[in-house]
């Protein structure tokens, strides 16, 4: 019985460690549409090199954040329906 609140609180300790790596990829798209802004004020163009480098970045963490972590949520809440 033990062991199973034991499983138990580890697996919200996951969720919630999902739950933080969830808002710093927010934070860090973020901070790379600032990157971006900044970028392209400084260069005075609307395509560059940089621009189209921020923007794969912006959009491999969104990736990440829609798919990933929403998968990682799904298999904890399934861990914790079947304990």
């Amino acid at each position: 019985m033990d062991e199973i609140k034991s499983i138990k609180v580890e697996l919200r300790k996951l969720d919630d460690m999902v739950d933080v790596v969830e808002k710093k990829i927010h934070n860090l798209i973020g901070l790379l549409e600032l990157l971006y802004l900044g970028i392209r004020e400084q260069n005075r163009v609307d395509d560059s090199y940089e621009l189209s480098s921020v923007n794969v970045m912006q959009d491999y963490l969104g990736t990440i954040k829609t798919k990933d972590i929403q998968q990682m949520h799904d298999k904890l809440t399934d861990l914790k329906e079947r304990v």
